[in-house]
């Protein structure tokens, strides 16, 4: 795992806190139940491994403790919170190998025996992505965001330069493209499409109304 994944981990301290809660509110119950004899005391032991087996079922990936916390169980291939089979799979180990099944947590990527099962990962909630989160989807918005969009063509190198530096000084990042290109080689302007200054997406619609106010002549300064 990178470095940056890495970051994203619960980390180990809080997620033995809350497992802890989640123990601790488990065995509670089913003390009461046995206390005011609804169940009998083989039932309650019965209805005690079910509740940590299953207590990440009720809200996938997140138990009371989790929540508490803030920290939450995801699928290891999108972040997304894990399905409720995968809550239920994950802690089988526990009953069985409980010491064994946490020590794995002080490996790199802290996965239990029953993370590896089930592939999932407990992570930070902020982390969480939401089912309809698509990472294909914010990968493209973020590539329009960062793409260029040319506001204005000029025949020299000069004039480009000129509104590069009218739209810096007014906070729009901009460039100058083939500037050198055309000044060299002059005679080829026109098949390279002149001296291209261009902007981000996200600040194209500024620029375009900036320039139209400098093509009427509004920032003149009069003599």
């Amino acid at each position: 795992m990178t470095d940056a994944e890495l970051e994203k981990l619960a980390p180990r301290s809080l997620r033995l806190a809350a497992r802890l809660m989640d123990v601790a509110l488990v065995s509670f119950a089913c003390w009461l139940f046995a206390l005011w004899e609804l169940i009998s005391a083989a039932t309650a032991c019965l209805a005690w491994m079910a509740m940590v087996i299953g207590i990440d079922m009720v809200s996938p990936g997140s138990s009371p403790g989790k929540r508490v916390f803030r920290i939450a169980v995801a699928s290891d291939r999108n972040l997304q919170a894990c399905s409720r089979l995968q809550a239920a799979g994950r802690n089988l180990p526990l009953l069985f190998l409980p010491v064994l099944d946490w020590g794995f947590i002080f490996c790199r990527d802290r996965r239990r025996i029953g993370d590896n099962l089930c592939n999932t990962l407990v992570i930070k909630s902020i982390h969480l992505r939401t089912t309809d989160a698509d990472p294909a989807a914010e990968n493209t918005h973020a590539q329009e965001q960062m793409s260029l969009e040319t506001i204005a063509v000029f025949g020299s190198m000069l004039d480009a330069e000129i509104l590069s530096a009218r739209l810096n000084a007014d906070g729009i990042p901009a460039i100058v493209v083939d500037g050198n290109l055309v000044q060299a080689y002059s005679l080829i302007a026109i098949a390279v499409g002149g001296v291209r200054v261009q902007v981000m997406a996200e600040h194209a619609q500024r620029a375009r109304e900036l320039l139209k106010v400098l093509n009427e002549g509004g920032l003149m300064i009069e003599s």
